[in-house]
């Protein structure tokens, strides 16, 4: 499943996920993250990990009332666009990826 996350919906990685106070049902979710560095559009399979800039881990924070709001009004399964709080942790710093298994 691939979900797009505007610029404005990031935050660094020490900033304070801020829950606006109409939310009362925040969630967090840990993801991999897949940063584009530039613009693409059309981009064949061949050639799609050269707009790859790197891989980090991601906080993924939902406002799950809006999301059901926005489920009911628009009988879909998915959320459509509203208004988004800044909850996602940015890239701190670029470094190579490392893989751990049980912390070792």
């Amino acid at each position: 499943m691939v979900f797009h996350k505007t610029p404005t919906s990031v935050i660094g990685p020490e900033d304070t996920i801020i829950r606006p106070k109409e939310v009362q049902r925040l969630d967090a979710e840990g993801e991999m993250v897949v940063v584009i560095k530039d613009t693409c559009k059309n981009v064949s399979k061949e050639d799609a990990l050269n707009h790859v800039l790197g891989y980090t881990c991601g906080n993924d924070v939902s406002a799950r009332d809006w999301q059901q709001r926005d489920r009911q009004e628009n009988n879909s399964d998915w959320c459509e666009p509203s208004p988004q709080t800044p909850s996602r942790p940015w890239v701190p710093g670029l470094k190579p990826m490392q893989r751990r298994t049980n912390s070792i």
